[in-house]
């Protein structure tokens, strides 16, 4: 029983290691919520920003097919801030 519980354990660490999502410290930023400074922490994801012309087009074009493959939105680079005092997050 133990060997089961050491190897559920090491599956989880080296899930967390490999799944992790860094997080940068920012001490120049200061959080809308609370005016803290020196506590907010950034890092880069991709996020939904909105309709893509070309795919709109090229869904009209192919009567919609490939609108079930690629979607409509559009997935651009952002960077999410969180405040570690007051768990505010929030998009720049």
């Amino acid at each position: 029983m133990t060997e089961y519980v050491s190897y559920v354990v090491l599956a989880l660490f080296i899930f967390a290691i490999l799944f992790a999502q860094r997080w940068k410290q920012a001490p120049a930023i200061i959080c809308p919520h609370c005016r803290h400074t020196g506590g907010v922490k950034l890092r880069e994801r991709k996020r939904k920003t909105g309709l893509s012309g070309g795919k709109v087009v090229g869904g009209l074009l192919t009567g919609g097919i490939s609108l079930l493959a690629t979607g409509i939105s559009r997935n651009a680079s952002a960077t999410e801030c969180r405040c570690s005092v007051c768990e505010t997050t929030w998009w720049m």
